[in-house]
Formats: C-alpha cells, structure tokens, sequence
C-alpha cells in the first residue's frame, strides 16, 4: 500500500506519539489520523516506532480494526507468527468482515501447514512466505460505519439527560465518585466548585437545555426555583466510549 504525499504532514502531527505521547481519549478522526501516521512510520520502514504507536493506540482506539491488524502485520513480518494470529482475530473480532485479516491468517496458516508438512518429510517446503498488507484509514472496514451508527444513536437528548440526572444524583451522594461523571485528568478543585454551585437545589428545579455539535454535547443548565434565573451553567461534554463524560464546566 502506498500513501499519497499529501497525507505526509500527518506524521509531523503526530511525530511526537511514537515516544509515548498518545492522548488518553481521542475522537473517531484523531485516531484514524493517527493510525495513519503509524503506517507512514511503517512504511519509512521504522517498524519499531511504527509498532509502539499502533500499541499506544490499540487501547484508546478499540473502535478501529485497522490499528489490530497492522500490529497483526508487524509481528508477522518479524516471524511471530503466534503473535501475529493473535492480533489478525482480534482484528476479526472487531468486525467479522475485515476480509484482508481474514486474507492474512488464510494464508498463515497455510503456510505454517506448509512448513510443518514439509518438516515431516525432512524436506523443503515450496510455499511462499505470505506477503502482508498495510491498512491505513483510507481502508474502512464495515467497523467503521457501525462506529458512526452508534455515535448517532448517543446523540440523543434523552441519553444527556441519563448522564445528566446521574451525575446530579452522584454529586450528592458520598458513597459514589463523582468523577466518573468528568474525563480523566480534569481539575479536582473544578469538580468541587460545580458540586457547590447549586447547592441543595433539586433536580426538579433544573432547566436543561441541550444541544450538539459534531462531536459534543452543549448543555446549559439554569436554577428555575430563583426569581432571577440569569446565572447558568455551561457544561461541554464528549463520548468516552459510550459514554458523554464533562470536559469543561463554566459559569455563565
């Protein structure tokens, strides 16, 4: 597979992962970006950054086939073959219709047959070693589309509202973590102010307006209980998974 020089700069962006530096969450975009710039490193070939990225990435970016079977790839290239089926099935398992890793270990185990075949009659074998293909994100496997399904499918105002009634009913009660309600990362001293910032108020007495981008859910929520209801709150929320996380909080 050969990739056009326009997609290059993707590995300056992101030439800083392959020493570790691959965000904790990343959008459906920034990963295909990403797994990109891992098969741009392949290809140069530096096999050895190529294979720490696509690691960093398999855990971030379970959505995405193509990262499993390139690390499938990489350790068929280097004979581990083991290694190599281990990482194609999970490619596989990701999405049952990924044809070119159900290609790869076909000829695997083809070829392993082959060898051992030819190790019985104390001969060589006349198999080919199986040649193996790169995917980068121009390469979409059926995954993908099932992955911007499911993200629409969470773009509901009743899934905000499920996420949004829970994390209200976490911040007043002790015995949950209420920062499973926020991303990883975000500021202990922000959580805290947004538990004090209504107080005692009840839910009932929350106006919630909630709208989306392409990618977050805006919510801004307004105390309807006072007579002046002028002071909001501003919640900016992302998918994690499948689940909308807050990653900025802000009084209006």
């Amino acid at each position: 597979m050969h990739l056009s020089i326009d997609r290059l700069p993707l590995l300056l962006i992101f030439s800083m992962t392959s020493h570790g530096a691959i965000p904790s969450t990343m959008t459906a975009s920034e990963c295909l970006a990403q797994l990109d710039a891992a098969v741009n490193l392949a290809l140069e070939p530096d096999l050895a950054a190529a294979t720490e990225q696509l690691e960093a990435l398999a855990s971030v970016c379970e959505h995405v086939p193509q990262i499993q079977h390139n690390l499938g790839v990489l350790a068929a290239m280097d004979n581990r073959l083991p290694e190599a089926i281990s990482y194609l099935e999970a490619s596989v398992a990701a999405d049952p219709r990924a044809s070119l890793s159900v290609s790869h270990l076909q000829d695997i185990f083809r070829y392993r047959a082959s060898v051992a075949y030819a190790s019985a009659l104390n001969t060589r074998t006349k198999a080919a070693e199986p040649e193996y293909v790169f995917q980068d994100s121009s390469d979409q496997n059926s995954d993908s589309l099932r992955l911007q399904r499911e993200r629409a499918e969470l773009h509901t105002v009743e899934t905000i509202e499920y996420e949004l009634y829970a994390w209200w009913q976490t911040r007043h009660d002790e015995r949950q973590d209420v920062r499973e309600h926020y991303v990883a990362n975000y500021p202990e001293v922000s959580i805290v102010q947004a538990i004090e910032r209504f107080g005692d108020v009840g839910w009932g007495d929350i106006k919630r307006d909630i709208s989306f981008t392409q990618e977050d859910a805006v919510v801004v929520l307004s105390d309807v209980s006072r007579e002046d209801a002028s002071e909001k709150n501003l919640l900016l929320m992302r998918l994690e998974g499948n689940r909308w996380k807050i990653y900025q909080e802000t009084s209006l």
